[in-house]
């Protein structure tokens, strides 16, 4: 025998129901810690370590083959740990998932896609040029026109394959039906009261399921779809729900209503048994948003329409029934339009009132909330005015400067006055101004925007100094500001040494410079004009283009008979300041600040 040892095949060991949710239990512990990284899945897979996730007996690369076979089936456009939550319930219930299931069979595919298969490397070898729809259209045309001895061939093949499929899909349903049966038996056989007790505690400290998003979901679920393909499905609820009237429409509303409302007291509960900042990483981890706002804020008043249909509303909806709500809102509205202006004018007062009352409250709403940090900062003076004088001054330079606007089309629009205007007509009304301004005045709100940018970078640095780098990473997420990628967008440009001899300019920028010149009163945008000079010398042909480059072969001439002189001038005196290595890379690449501009959305800042 020799000495090496024979590593296991990664066919020689199977996945159990077991294995596999150990596998997703490793990568969920791993998806909790890259939290940090947005976007969707691939991002996260990227930073996943398989090393660490592998596990006896399986290596690294069988368990990211078995992770590609789950995410196969899965819908993929979410991030990491959403998609592991999905795969965890497929693995753990296998029978309730069989269409996104990876150990469920295939269907077979029919007698057609097996002739295009068989006959596609020919075909495609044969019509290069055809696209993949075109050429599929073809071949199964072909099978079409086949006569119906050859296609009882692939209709066999057929039939063998959907007998096979239905033998695996009995096998898999055995195999997964048997499971959960032996684990509650090996629990009862412990102590029922014990089982019992732990299926109480998870009730009680489970997160309700999320209600249906509306009313038309709720009808979807309920809808008989047996005998009808997964394709037909959409079409088929859209064209049932417009044969309802809209009464029946209302009621799967209302039990939408309903249920978010059962929903929101059943959170409620869920998240009593937590702290304030661990109820805030639940609703965070399930997207869930809190209204933001404030529960003693006062509610604005409803206008003079609203007001005519709430005092008009019972009564009118016992004398129309049938009628929904949105018609019936309608017909109300049109009667209050309807009314003469005497009539009209006394809703108008009862706004007008409650608008009175309302402006009083949110004063006082106002006041309250002011006046708290204002006691906290009296207990601080009775100690010394000195103290509170100077936590005021750390509060102002600790400040988070607020962010600038993102282009000068936003500090327009702000600038703008919308008095006696709809708030629907704002942005049509703002497009239009903006078109009627001469390209001067958006180049100064443009200007605008970019000295606030710097300002907001100065501030920024000056706030950021406060903070360790660790801080400023938190502080940088928390706000959403993005550190620029230099590394990436600069270039090394040589540094030029004083003295040497500047190198002349292209044919083309020749060119353009002189063109820019001719069009600085037709075109005052300075990349307008560029843009053109550019055009035009595109469109130029080699002869006329050639009086240029001449331009430019005697300018090089001059050039290296100056760069020459100037270099024999100055070696010695290079050679002798120069006196170390590190001195003489001084004059290799370094990044000239003048020739490189960021881009004016990016703000940069230091980190110290």
């Amino acid at each position: 025998m020799s000495g090496t040892t024979t590593v296991p095949e990664e066919s020689d060991t199977e996945w159990t129901q077991e294995d596999t949710q150990e596998l997703l239990a490793a990568m969920k512990t791993i998806a909790a810690r890259q939290k940090h990284i947005k976007g969707t899945y691939l991002k996260a897979l990227k930073h996943v370590d398989w090393k660490e996730v592998a596990f006896d007996p399986f290596t690294p690369e069988a368990c990211k083959n078995k992770w590609g076979d789950i995410l196969q089936k899965l819908q993929k456009i979410r991030t990491l740990a959403e998609i592991l939550v999905e795969a965890e319930d497929v693995i753990s219930n296998p029978l309730m998932n069989t269409k996104i299931h990876p150990d469920h069979p295939k269907r077979p595919t029919p007698p057609n896609a097996i002739f295009c298969e068989e006959n596609w490397v020919s075909y495609h070898n044969k019509y290069p040029d055809i696209g993949r729809p075109t050429l599929f259209r073809r071949l199964a045309n072909k099978y079409q026109a086949l006569p119906d001895e050859e296609k009882a061939q692939y209709e066999k093949k057929f039939n063998l394959a959907t007998v096979e499929y239905k033998k695996k899909k009995e096998e898999f349903k055995k195999q997964y039906e048997s499971r959960p049966n032996k684990k509650r038996k090996k629990l009862s056989d412990d102590s029922t009261d014990q089982m019992q007790e732990e299926e109480q505690t998870e009730d009680a400290i489970c997160m309700p399921p999320k209600p249906p998003f509306n009313g038309y979901n709720i009808f979807c679920k309920e809808q008989p779809m047996t005998g009808l393909p997964n394709t037909a499905y959409t079409s088929v609820w859209a064209q049932r729900w417009s044969n309802l009237t809209d009464r029946e429409r209302e009621r799967y509303t209302f039990r939408c209503k309903q249920m978010k409302r059962e929903y929101a007291v059943k959170l409620n509960e869920y998240l009593k048994t937590f702290d304030q900042e661990e109820q805030q990483k639940i609703l965070k981890a399930n997207g869930i948003k809190t209204p933001k706002i404030h529960p003693d804020h006062p509610k604005r008043p409803i206008p003079p329409n609203a007001i005519f249909c709430e005092e008009n509303w019972v009564r009118y909806h016992n004398m129309h029934q049938d009628i929904s709500q949105r018609k019936l809102f309608r017909r109300l509205d049109n009667k209050y339009q309807a009314l003469p202006d005497e009539e009209k004018a006394q809703y108008e007062e009862k706004f007008n009132l409650a608008t009175v009352e309302y402006k009083k409250k949110k004063e006082e709403f106002k006041k309250q909330r002011e006046s708290r940090p204002n006691k906290k900062r009296k207990k601080l003076s009775d100690d010394s005015t000195d103290q509170m004088q100077e936590e005021e001054q750390t509060e102002d330079a600790i400040c988070m400067p607020p962010k600038p606007p993102f282009n000068g089309y936003n500090i327009f629009c702000k600038e703008q006055p919308m008095t006696g205007l709809p708030n629907t007509a704002y942005t049509s009304v703002w497009a239009q101004r903006w078109s009627n301004l001469t390209d001067r005045e958006r180049e100064r709100y443009t200007f605008r925007c970019k000295q606030m940018k710097r300002e907001y970078a100065v501030k920024l640095n000056e706030y950021l100094k406060t903070f360790d780098q660790e801080e400023q990473q938190k502080i940088l997420k928390a706000n959403g500001i993005k550190t620029p990628k230099r590394d990436v967008k600069t270039k090394k440009v040589p540094k030029k040494i004083p003295g040497e001899p500047k190198k002349p300019i292209n044919a083309n920028i020749i060119f353009c410079k002189k063109q820019m010149v001719l069009f600085k009163e037709t075109f005052p945008n300075s990349r307008e004009r560029f843009a053109k000079a550019n055009q035009m010398w595109r469109k130029l042909s080699y002869e006329d283009k050639n009086c240029f480059i001449q331009e430019v072969n005697e300018n090089m001439k001059g050039y290296s008979m100056q760069l020459q002189k100037w270099f024999k001038d100055s070696e010695d005196e290079i050679f002798e300041d120069c006196n170390s290595e590190q001195e003489w890379k001084m004059f290799d690449f370094e990044e000239d600040e003048e020739e490189e501009e960021e881009d004016d959305e990016n703000i940069t800042f230091e980190m110290f």
